[in-house]
């Protein structure tokens, strides 16, 4: 059996530390054996753009590109960045097939239980009408 890894982040330095810089051949050896899938999440469009070039390397890896909520505080011109992101998006070649990390407490104003926020459209809809699902995080770091 294998398995569909939905939220990596193989680009992480720690990576590269802990195995000496074959991240390569992690990924490569994970894909044959074990997964039949990974998406590579990107934090900011920096990491959105190591993610799409490892996913250019690997065959069974594909990105989400986004901006995190705590990785906001870096950037200096947050329509800039969007526009980045949809570009990233929108291009065939980033292998991108969902927008990553976005943040339900600051974007969707639903509470649902204990004050936290939980419907999020299935599709996110950008200006020239493409449609993508989106990897989100409720706030306390959560994967849903």
């Amino acid at each position: 059996m294998k398995y569909f890894d939905t939220h990596a982040h193989y680009y992480d330095e720690r990576f590269s530390e802990e195995l000496n810089g074959s991240v390569d051949e992690l990924i490569d050896a994970l894909c044959s054996e074990t997964l039949s899938c990974v998406v590579n999440i990107g934090t900011s469009p920096e990491t959105s753009r190591l993610a799409i070039e490892q996913a250019k390397r690997h065959e069974k890896m594909y990105t989400a590109v986004g901006i995190h909520p705590s990785d906001t505080r870096f950037l200096s011109d947050m329509k800039a960045e969007l526009c980045e992101i949809e570009k990233m998006l929108l291009d065939p070649a980033s292998r991108a097939v969902a927008i990553g990390e976005i943040d339900l407490i600051t974007t969707i104003p639903t509470p649902i239980g204990k004050g936290r926020c939980a419907t999020l459209p299935p599709k996110w809809k950008w200006q020239r009408g493409s449609e993508c699902p989106s990897s989100f995080t409720t706030g306390r770091h959560t994967e849903i």
